[in-house]
């Protein structure tokens, strides 16, 4: 497509793909809502203008953030650039509502890749941001603390499991900070006798959050380290709690190492695991009196693909009352926490979980089942009137 320009340009700044998408897209505000098809009518979809207010917190105001560096109109940064861009949760809603959608780069691709180009240009990231790739260059976490926390939650029987056919990756934050996710996922496995093996203080970040707020190259660096403690294991089959580790490792890693790791390790979601099992275990009846629902994690499912499997385990458990909430599956609603605005923008993080929570709340639920610790931290920290329960902890639980 040939854009003719009046200004000075850095056309060579942005793909042909990308120029051509948000030269030609953009005039709908279908990114706006929730697919109208498959709700009761469009309800709020993008977490970034629900919080925004403004057309510019939209993709297709993004897009116009876009023209304006391409055509020369914006040629320096400014707070205010940054705050709106990296408000993006990259959720993907915008992607799976597009009219064009089957023209790719998907708008929520093309944002991510907007904030690899303002790091690029020297605009970008945000200071906190920076901080998490220098934390992650030198501890290999993004918490910047020694290594050996990840394996705090083992004993010295599970530490010496440095070989086998199944590998247990356990992420940052679940190992870090949401512990407890770790240890039910490994008693899961034990009690279903699978003998995994660990990379303990070896495991490296899985990058994602670079990648969410474009520190690419830093991202590349990470994976392919992580990639050679990965096949240090001899595992065929890797299994992880993490949505974003598995959507980082399943669908980025093949794209940025030119090297498709699914052909060599089977990159596996517990709830992928646990409901491949279904017919081997029995749960006892649930325990409690909730009312359930299931939040979906944009990382697994409308990234990921992982959407029936969670909640085959959820209707396999005895005296469970489970209700769906009305923007679920592929219209699920963001929890607020990801694309690195939970370390951005707390304060916004915050406001699109109530948004969720008032859902819930309404929907007659008070208890929210999910799969993902970003999710579960940002729903404690917005709420505690409604449990929030971690579903592999629910199984160890009950099996």
């Amino acid at each position: 497509m040939e854009i003719k320009l009046n200004r000075w340009t850095k056309s060579d700044i942005f793909r042909p793909e990308v120029l051509e998408k948000i030269y030609n897209d953009g005039s709908c505000s279908f990114c706006h809502y929730t697919h109208p098809w498959e709700t009761n009518g469009p309800l709020p979809g993008c977490p970034s203008g629900f919080v925004g207010m403004h057309e510019s917190y939209y993709p297709r105001g993004m897009y116009d953030l876009i023209r304006g560096i391409h055509e020369g109109i914006i040629t320096e940064p400014t707070e205010k650039l940054l705050e709106i861009v990296y408000s993006c949760n990259g959720c993907g809603q915008c992607g799976y509502v597009c009219p064009s959608m089957e023209k790719l780069p998907k708008p929520n691709e093309i944002i991510e890749e907007f904030k690899a180009v303002l790091v690029k240009l020297g605009w970008g990231p945000m200071e906190r941001h920076k901080a998490i790739a220098e934390a992650v260059k030198e501890y290999g976490n993004p918490y910047g603390e020694d290594p050996i926390g990840k394996e705090g939650w083992m004993d010295s029987k599970i530490k010496n499991r440095k070989k086998g056919d199944v590998l247990f990756y356990v992420g940052c934050t679940s190992a870090l900070r949401e512990k407890q996710m770790v240890t039910a996922t490994a008693q899961v496995l034990d009690k279903l006798n699978v003998e995994y093996a660990v990379l303990g203080k070896e495991e490296i970040c899985c990058g994602s959050v670079l990648l969410r707020t474009g520190q690419v190259d830093v991202a590349i660096e990470t994976a392919e380290k992580n990639l050679k403690a990965i096949e240090s294991s001899g595992a065929e089959t890797l299994v992880t709690a993490c949505p974003g580790c598995f959507m980082t490792m399943s669908r980025d890693y093949p794209r940025i190492l030119k090297e498709n790791i699914g052909e060599e390790i089977k990159i596996v979601h517990i709830t992928q695991f646990l409901a491949s099992k279904l017919k081997e275990v029995e749960f006892k009846p649930f325990d409690g009196t909730h009312t359930v629902t299931y939040h979906d994690p944009c990382h697994l499912g409308r990234h990921g693909g992982v959407i029936e499997e969670p909640r085959k385990i959820l209707k396999a458990i005895p005296n469970l009352q489970y209700i769906e909430l009305e923007r679920s599956r592929m219209n699920s609603f963001c929890c607020g926490s990801g694309g690195g605005v939970k370390a951005g923008f707390p304060e916004k993080s915050i406001k699109v979980a109530n948004e969720r929570l008032r859902e819930i709340k309404e929907a007659g639920a008070n208890a929210i089942v999910t799969v993902c610790p970003f999710c579960e931290k940002n729903f404690k920290d917005a709420t505690d009137e409604i449990e929030v329960i971690d579903l592999v902890e629910l199984v160890n639980r009950l099996l």
